[in-house]
């Protein structure tokens, strides 16, 4: 189930990341001067970790989101799933508005099904219900990520191309020293400089192999400023950083917050390193400092963002903050800092916990050998002229087909009925479509020409064409407390109409599942699941109070 795995962590970490990011609007703007700049980058270092791990742990509260409409619990998680079950109740309550809507006007049902909207709709709603949306929804993503990667790849080639080829030489004897000097008056590492033209500001490089580069044309006096600055960002382990950053805005291409954090945590950092230069400086210095600052804005000195660069500059508002943070001083509240610290990776860990400890399996729940053994053994009748060699030539073996099933099985007196018989291709095959009003029932079936029914149910036009519902509690089969009376007789007449609609159907099936039981005033439907290996499974609903008959058979998942 790998693309279950990449779904619930895209989800997952989507909606938590996101919802962090949107709590540092206001850490950033009220919380600064107590925390710090090195407590905020911390926090973002914790939003990129929830934004790339893919860790899940156990978690008993999530069951309180767990929806009973998540058929598949063990893979999708709840947070997946009640995105796919949102999705899907959007879906139809598109559909079902649309259809009020035209019905109103007079349309009927034939002519409302071949609209577009009710065409998409379908659509979407099939490919969500057998599994093939996600994997459409998955290739998109990998191409969206393979497309946001290529372009970082190629702007940090062409990038450090210029750079290259820009590059005059390396910084002079006597600057060298007095930037030696100044690395080991604050404890830092120097790292080899080169004088480049044309550049409009400093700007850390690299990785695996960092150097400052430095605009030829730089003064003196300035240039110390700038090579400090780039220096206390290696310091800082920020190269790794930012290659983390782009990392977050690969893998969540999609989500818009998640590149707004990326610039914000890039104006942390620079903050960050403010403070780091300014911490020994007199208000003299500090204020020569954020001169440089504001001469280097002038020039639009900063990297893009996709390039694996630090610069020292930022322009507009941002540049106002910082100068003024670099002025002004502001003092820090270690305790507070300290809390917020503990607090936000207690947080990180609660935002992992995602699974729901009490997911029910997606394995059959009565896949025991012996119990289905016993199932087929019971004395159900092979219905007659039925076999593999079965098959309908026109539509009048079709409506002879589906006039058996429905008086046979659904119970109903057909022989006065008005029916409508279609004869279609369908994926390349002859098929016949059956329809017919027996009030207060709509009745539909659609065979194929080697004999096998695809689907056959009746229900009621007005239920469909309005949206109305019966008060009625659908229960799940995990939710069922008094087991079905006589379950395996139920199955057998399962097993016995799915022999009807398909012949030699039955010698495939390998399992049965409960899906679930409507339970209304004065009737109960069981909703049963067959399994096929190789092919979409069989749904079997029958009515079971006051009479058994049947209601639905066809393809697909329950």
């Amino acid at each position: 189930m790998r693309t279950a795995g990449i779904y619930n962590f895209l989800v997952e970490s989507t909606i938590i990341a996101s919802i962090a990011i949107l709590l540092m609007i206001p850490v950033r703007k009220f919380f600064r001067k107590s925390l710090g700049s090195r407590v905020i980058c911390f926090a973002w270092l914790l939003v990129a970790i929830r934004l790339l791990c893919p860790i899940a742990l156990p978690n008993p509260i999530i069951h309180e989101i767990q929806t009973p409409f998540n058929f598949d619990q063990e893979n999708i998680r709840p947070m997946a799933g009640q995105l796919r079950v949102r999705f899907d109740d959007a879906i139809s309550a598109i559909r079902s508005r649309y259809i009020r809507s035209e019905y109103r006007q007079g349309r009927n049902v034939d002519q409302i099904r071949k609209d577009p909207v009710m065409q998409a709709t379908e659509y979407l709603s099939t490919e969500l219900l057998f599994g093939r949306l996600p994997h459409a929804v998955i290739a998109v993503y990998l191409i969206g990520a393979g497309g946001v990667a290529g372009w970082f790849i190629f702007s940090n080639i062409r990038f450090r191309r210029q750079l290259k080829k820009a590059r005059i030489e390396p910084l002079p004897e006597d600057m060298r020293k007095q930037y030696e000097l100044l690395c080991l008056r604050h404890g830092l590492r120097s790292l080899p400089v080169y004088l480049t033209d044309p550049l409009p500001g400093a700007c850390l490089v690299g990785v695996i192999r960092p150097y400052i580069a430095l605009p030829l044309m730089v003064r003196p006096s300035d240039a110390l400023y700038m090579l400090l600055h780039e220096t206390w960002h290696f310091k800082a382990k920020d190269p790794v950083w930012t290659l983390v950053q782009l990392i977050c805005c690969v893998v969540h291409w999609f989500n818009p917050l998640v590149w707004l954090a990326a610039r914000w945590c890039r104006a942390d950092r620079e903050m960050r390193c403010d403070e780091n230069v300014t911490r020994s400086m007199d208000d003299e210095g500090k204020q020569a400092y954020a001169a440089v600052l504001v001469q280097s804005a002038a020039k639009r000195a900063a990297p893009g963002l996709p390039v694996l660069a630090t610069g020292m500059s930022m322009t507009g508002r941002k540049l106002k903050v910082r100068v003024a943070a670099i002025v002004q001083n502001g003092r820090r509240v270690l305790a507070a800092a300290v809390a917020f610290a503990v607090f936000s990776s207690l947080l990180l860990v609660c935002a992992f916990a995602t699974v729901d400890p009490y997911a029910r399996s997606n394995d059959w729940m009565y896949d025991n050998p012996d119990w289905y053994d016993q199932a087929l053994e019971l004395p159900w009748r092979m219905p007659q002229q039925t076999g593999p060699f079965r098959t309908v030539t026109d539509t009048d073996a079709a409506l002879a087909l589906a006039k058996k099933a429905f008086s046979e099985y659904m119970g109903l007196d057909v022989s006065q009925t008005q029916w409508k018989a279609n004869h279609i291709t369908w994926s390349d095959e002859e098929a016949y479509t059956i329809q017919a009003d027996q009030d207060p029932m709509r009745l539909e079936a659609f065979i194929q020409q080697d004999g096998n029914v695809n689907y056959i149910f009746a229900s009621k036009p007005d239920q469909m064409e309005t949206g109305e519902k019966d008060e009625d509690e659908y229960i799940f089969a995990d939710q069922i407390t008094d087991l079905v009376p006589e379950l395996d007789q139920l199955v057998a007449y399962a097993l016995e109409i799915a022999e009807f609609m398909e012949p030699g159907i039955t010698r495939q099936i390998d399992g049965v599942r409960l899906l679930g039981e409507w339970r209304g005033p004065s009737h109960r439907v069981l909703n049963l699941e067959l399994a096929v290996p190789g092919q979409d499974g069989r749904t079997v609903t029958l009515e079971y109070v006051p009479e058994v008959r049947l209601m639905y058979y066809g393809r697909g998942n329950g």
